[in-house]
């Protein structure tokens, strides 16, 4: 076993950790896990975000026991170092979210995951185009008996694992996005779930959508919006052929966006893009930003080629 798929298989078994502690703790918390327990390092933390902090320390451990150094930067914690021996550079950068999709999972009303992004270490600084490891895991709502299990090593292809919670056989699945080349009676996301901003995205988005729609009609509705609450959530489905087309233009709003993205949300990007996704900043290039919790990150996600060949000309006009 090399050392990609050592630290792979670490990686999954440290998500279903955090999975099984956050699914315990929802269960046995006798207190309001919608309460703020900070606020820092990227995002607000609820205290169903604690559950699943506590499990990164071991995470380091873990990979030090194998012989490696690592970096690892997560939400809520920001940037640690584990390492073999005090003079030691690390072998991996790593970058986590514990649980992305907590506003969801709080209330038990929609599936939240698990991120972890791996890249080999750069003393300069990792940006997400460096990640060569990618691995989504779903933490579910409690009326599911089944879960995702999402990865990939770079240019090798995604994967899709479904874990019965029930029997905890785990089976595979195809992973694939839409072949569609149109957006008409698919779902088309441009990222609008906070107050600020919303009236100022929906002008762009109709913009786009009238441009790009097959069906003219305006008494029918043929382009489904749908506003998941998690950056990894939008990936998941992008990855497994739900979605079409996805816009988190947040950040080209400054202050007026409030919460935007940040790195570690979009650190599993590689699993959609192996599965045939185009991911872009919103200038259009390639994503690299660096491996932080404070930067404001953007993206554009198309499901094929066609599709950005659309859409890709009548939006980033309008984001200048």
């Amino acid at each position: 076993m090399n050392s990609q798929e050592k630290i792979l298989e670490v990686i999954k078994k440290f998500q279903f950790e955090i999975v099984k502690t956050v699914v315990f703790g929802i269960k046995n918390s006798t207190g309001n896990l919608s309460d703020v327990s900070s606020q820092g390092n990227g995002d607000i933390s609820y205290k169903i975000d604690s559950f699943a902090e506590s499990k990164i320390d071991g995470l380091g451990k873990k990979i030090i026991s194998l012989g490696y150094s690592v970096e690892i930067t997560a939400e809520g914690i920001g940037k640690r170092k584990y390492l073999v021996s005090n003079n030691s550079t690390p072998d991996f950068a790593i970058i986590i979210d514990p649980i992305d999709g907590t506003r969801g999972i709080m209330y038990d009303f929609r599936s939240a995951f698990v991120l972890t992004g791996v890249a080999p270490y750069r003393p300069e600084g990792n940006t997400l185009n460096d990640i060569e490891i990618a691995v989504q895991t779903e933490i579910p709502t409690s009326k599911q008996d089944r879960i995702s299990i999402l990865w990939a090593i770079k240019n090798y292809g995604a994967y899709h694992q479904i874990f019965d919670l029930k029997t905890k056989k785990i089976t595979n699945e195809p992973i694939k996005t839409s072949s569609e080349k149109n957006l008409d009676h698919g779902f088309a996301v441009f990222v609008n779930f906070f107050p600020g901003v919303k009236e100022k995205i929906g002008q762009i988005a109709d913009l786009v959508f009238q441009k790009v729609q097959k069906n003219k009609e305006k008494k029918y509705s043929v382009i489904f919006d749908d506003q998941y609450i998690s950056n990894a959530g939008q990936i998941y489905l992008m990855t497994t052929g739900k979605y079409r087309f996805v816009a988190d233009i947040r950040p080209i709003f400054g202050e007026l966006s409030g919460l935007t993205a940040h790195p570690y949300d979009l650190c599993t990007i590689l699993i959609a893009t192996e599965a045939g996704a185009i991911f872009t900043n919103l200038n259009g290039k390639n994503i690299d930003y660096p491996f932080d919790t404070d930067t404001k990150c953007g993206f554009i996600a198309y499901a094929n080629q066609d599709l950005q060949n659309l859409i890709e000309p009548i939006l980033l006009p309008l984001l200048k």
